[in-house]
């Protein structure tokens, strides 16, 4: 006859955060399983006082990025300049996305394990703030949430796509017809206040 011995009591059967702990060790990705910092082969960081010559310093831009109240790993953001006079006005819209690649390089271990995982993994369930919609994301949260996260007021490495609209071809709306495949909602976009920050 075989015995086992319970090797981790993880908890109640129903409770949220039990299922949940059960499920990120099922499938491989609990926080506490991320590679170790000595391991990771980052690049050094890129800031106003490091900025590289193939990097264009764009900190004077209002970018500001739209997320729910609990999102912290803030990958995208926007800008908005207008140059001319009124209806010969040009807008230049900015579409910034953190430039990962800045501090993590392709031939880095961290890389290769972020490569093999593939994804960020989400719940509505409490989060480590309480704020309530958690997630355990791809890279490990030091720099999912801080160096490679977009945050308020810091400087951060980005890659953009510049769009060029030019206010006088916005004067006239011809009449078409669409048709939507589908319609995707966000019930837990928030009214939070826009988190400003700063691109190179």
């Amino acid at each position: 006859m075989r015995h086992a011995l319970p090797w981790q009591i993880l908890g109640p059967v129903g409770d949220f955060d039990t299922e949940l702990y059960a499920y990120q060790l099922h499938f491989n990705i609990l926080p506490c399983r991320y590679p170790s910092i000595d391991s990771w082969g980052l690049l050094p960081v890129i800031d106003a006082e490091t900025l590289d010559t193939g990097r264009e310093d764009c900190t004077h831009l209002q970018v500001f990025s739209i997320d729910n109240a609990s999102t912290r790993d803030i990958d995208d953001a926007l800008s908005f300049e207008f140059s001319g006079p009124g209806d010969m006005a040009t807008c230049r819209i900015g579409i910034h996305v953190a430039d990962v690649a800045a501090r993590v390089p392709t031939n880095s271990p961290l890389f290769e394990w972020a490569r093999a995982r593939a994804t960020s993994a989400y719940h509505h369930g409490p989060s480590d703030d309480g704020v309530g919609g958690g997630s355990v994301p791809m890279m490990p949260p030091q720099l999912a949430h801080g160096a490679l996260s977009l945050n308020e007021g810091q400087v951060r490495p980005a890659l953009t796509l510049w769009l060029y609209v030019e206010m006088a071809s916005l004067s006239s709306f011809p009449a078409l017809c669409i048709s939507l495949p589908c319609n995707v909602s966000h019930p837990l976009l928030s009214s939070a206040p826009l988190s400003s920050g700063k691109i190179l």
